[in-house]
């Protein structure tokens, strides 16, 4: 009886083990399992480019910035350089190219405040205003409708 016992457990032990390694396999060299093989190689290829296109896009905003600033140290050199010149070719008759570059953005956003002072603040209308109060507007049911003359009996 033992030996049927022993010979029955080798026996669900080996099937057992028949059965895991056949799934193993089958998994391994399933369509499937090279499918997703392919996907993940797609993902990480594309996970690369999307990081190195980050890159580049960070790195051209950094070089545009330098650039801008590059710009704007120049054109107050410039500024200064004709302010100089003005001085020392015209006088006291040389006017706001003397005046240093925040001077004279600081004196025309003042004349902008003073006009929009006066100026009435309003949105802008996407409609035309009636003419006379009794006017139907647009989007009454009768606008642009004519009635013919036979009706009105």
């Amino acid at each position: 009886m033992e030996q049927n016992l022993i010979l029955a457990l080798v026996a669900f032990g080996g099937l057992f083990i028949g059965l895991l390694i056949g799934v193993l396999v089958g998994k391994k060299s399933g369509a499937g399992y090279k499918r997703g093989q392919q996907l993940e190689g797609r993902l990480a290829a594309t996970e690369a480019e999307l990081e190195a296109y980050k890159q580049s896009v960070q790195s051209h905003f950094s070089e545009t910035a330098e650039a801008f600033q590059s710009l704007n140290s120049s054109y107050a050199l410039l500024q200064q350089k004709l302010a100089g010149g003005a001085q020392a070719l015209c006088g006291e008759a040389s006017g706001p190219l003397l005046q240093a570059p925040g001077a004279v953005a600081e004196e025309s956003s003042a004349d902008v405040s003073e006009l929009q002072t006066e100026l009435p603040l309003e949105p802008p209308r996407d409609y035309a205003p009636k003419k006379s109060p009794d006017e139907k507007g647009m989007l009454t049911e009768e606008f642009g409708l004519k009635k013919p003359a036979n009706d009105a009996a």
